[in-house]
């Protein structure tokens, strides 16, 4: 499949898995109030950062696999480690079984044990998948997964009133769907590996495993720093404007995946002209949605808060710091993603830990100072940095890197003529959630109609992706 129509297979799976997603959030904040989300984005950040250096293995199996010699000693050698990786989590889970129920506000470390090892399988068995060259597949596995962990949760919550525990159930079962799915799509089998290959995949990971925490670190390290210094009801409504915000960076996302394996094979082949034009389309449509989501948030993010509860519209100018960071990561997320693709993760690593240095001292300055607030800054000055430093490092590898400039300006024009009728549509409609997911769409109809008819090149790019 062309990296245009998986890119597009991505975006679309991943907009009904945002869509669920969205269910499910919306679904906790209601009927648990913000406190019981909060328990459960701290449990959720918890383990993004434990799953780290597995993480950095995955990125290392979808490197070697993408390269396409000895495909089935390096897919043994990657679920070897990890498997160890995660025995030895979930062993420490039970262990330290005080100390995780405490932080967490809830006795739940032995279910989070059983959350580590589905959770380390599944995200393994996509880095497989994306090393063959099956990520639209792949992905059409994990928004599956999210409607069976949404039914689930739904399911034994409301059903069973299992409470945080059911939605800890939910989200560990929907991860074996992945492990069983995603078995039956391999083109390859695992073979006995040599020394060498694990060797391989550690060398890899030796720079990559910092990329993995930056991931989190713009995910996840204001959530796990919030839950030492204010309440989970705060946390609950700072998840619930993070969610928001990420769906805007949905798009970027979908790009960096499909076009990766394309990047990889090209590079390895000295193909590295292509490999910038692969950067300069992605560059295009990294900020397509964010660009008008910002300006949108300015308009009607107090309502759009207000649709999970009326205690969620004080997030509103946290909502609009962090569209700011979802914006600045999208941008940066394609250079690093090329830094990976013609392998210099050492480069990556570079910039990964000045942003990571950055993010937990600006973490640890704000936080307690300004509170809630601060953490939102300091993930969207920390993004700012991560942006300047991945272009500068990725113009000093690629002979010629472009910034589409004037298609960005194109969509921050369009958006600002969407702005005047939305603005005219919250002022004029009584507030409800009904109201309120109308004008988004009709503020999405004007910009698209707007930027498709002054771009072109934008114009011909989605035209070209209609069957």
């Amino acid at each position: 499949m062309r990296p245009a129509k998986t890119a597009l297979v991505v975006f679309g799976s991943s907009q009904l898995g945002t869509i669920v997603g969205f269910i499910a959030t919306l679904y906790i904040a209601r009927y648990f109030g913000s406190a019981t989300l909060g328990m459960y984005a701290v449990v959720t950040a918890l383990l993004f950062w434990i799953h780290v250096p597995a993480s950095a293995i995955d990125s290392a199996l979808t490197k070697r696999v993408s390269e396409g010699t000895d495909q089935g000693q390096f897919l043994f050698a990657g679920f070897a480690i990890n498997l160890a990786l995660a025995l030895l989590v979930a062993l420490g889970m039970i262990v330290f079984d005080g100390q995780v129920n405490e932080y967490v506000g809830s006795s739940v470390s032995g279910t989070v044990a059983v959350f580590v090892l589905s959770w380390f399988g599944a995200k393994s068995i996509i880095a497989a998948l994306h090393g063959q060259d099956k990520v639209a597949v792949s992905s059409l596995v994990w928004t599956s997964s999210r409607v069976v962990r949404t039914g689930l949760q739904i399911s034994l919550t409301l059903l069973v009133g299992l409470g945080l525990a059911g939605l800890i159930w939910g989200h560990t079962i929907s991860f074996v769907v992945v492990i069983l799915a995603g078995i039956t799509l391999f083109d390859i089998r695992p073979r006995i590996p040599s020394r060498e290959k694990f060797w391989s995949l550690l060398e890899y990971a030796r720079y990559s495993w910092i990329g993995d925490i930056s991931s989190q670190a713009f995910n996840w390290m204001d959530t796990i720093l919030l839950g030492l210094f204010v309440s989970s009801s705060l946390i609950g409504i700072y998840e619930v404007s993070w969610t928001i915000a990420s769906t805007l960076g949905i798009i970027s996302t979908a790009i960096k995946n499909a076009v990766f394996p394309s990047m990889s094979r090209l590079d390895a082949q000295d193909r590295r002209e292509e490999v910038q034009e692969f950067l300069n389309e992605g560059l295009v449509f990294a900020g397509f949605f964010a660009i008008p989501g910002l300006l949108g948030g300015t308009v009607i993010g107090t309502r759009v808060l207000e649709i999970f509860g009326p205690e969620f519209d004080q997030g509103w100018l946290i909502l609009l710091i962090l569209i700011t960071a979802r914006l600045s990561n999208s941008f940066s997320s394609q250079f690093r993603n090329t830094l990976q693709a013609v392998d210099r993760p050492d480069l990556a690593f570079r910039s990964n830990a000045i942003f990571i240095s950055a993010n937990l001292m600006l973490n640890f300055s704000l936080i307690p100072t300004i509170g809630w607030v601060g953490a939102a800054i300091a993930t969207s000055l920390s993004s700012i940095i991560m942006l300047v430093l991945s272009y500068n490092y990725v113009s000093g590898v690629l002979s010629k890197v472009v910034v589409p400039v004037r298609e960005i300006g194109k969509e921050i024009f369009a958006s600002l003529i969407m702005v005047a009728p939305v603005y005219v549509m919250a002022q004029a409609i009584p507030a409800n959630p009904i109201t309120t997911v109308g004008i988004v769409f009709a503020g999405a109809a004007v910009y698209g109609v707007v930027i498709l008819g002054i771009s072109p090149r934008i114009r011909s790019h989605l035209m070209s992706l209609l069957p």
